[in-house]
């Protein structure tokens, strides 16, 4: 499905001498690739870069879960899963998001009640890093890595 879309290879930067494109922020149970950027995995002797850009990228990844957490709250059908057709998903989504928007500028609160009633849905389990190599993946993560560190 990340192939078919133009939002990340239209769409770039030149960070540390590396074009970096649209990314996916993800955890580390996803694969890391050139659309989709993951923490370093943990040490205790990781350097301050990398240290840098786990915080950085932890901290983004925060913020866009509660916006989603927040969008459950209001569309208790998201929760559930979209059942539609696959085509209809994005659309379903971008509405949602809209409609989201508007309430939230005319002061349209969440109700207290849909927010603890949302389901949590469980994360896939961790992979293993042993074969996670993608090398032009690891230099975008890398510029990414120096320029969060030198800000």
């Amino acid at each position: 499905m990340l192939d078919c879309t133009t939002l990340f290879s239209n769409n770039s930067k030149r960070i540390g001498g590396v074009d970096v494109r649209v990314v996916l922020l993800a955890d580390s149970a996803f694969k890391l690739s050139t659309k989709i950027k993951k923490p370093y995995p943990f040490n205790t002797t990781q350097d301050e870069e990398r240290k840098s850009f786990n915080y950085a990228l932890s901290r983004s990844r925060r913020v866009v879960e509660n916006a989603f957490g927040q969008l459950k709250a209001r569309f208790r059908r998201i929760v559930r899963g979209v059942d539609n057709h696959i085509d209809k998903v994005p659309h379903i989504i971008y509405t949602c998001c809209v409609l989201h928007n508007f309430l939230n500028c005319h002061n349209s609160d969440i109700s207290e009640n849909w927010e603890a009633g949302s389901n949590v849905r469980t994360q896939p389990e961790s992979s293993s890093t042993a074969y996670d190599f993608d090398s032009s993946a690891e230099n975008i993560r890398k510029a990414l890595a120096r320029h969060v560190h030198n800000k």
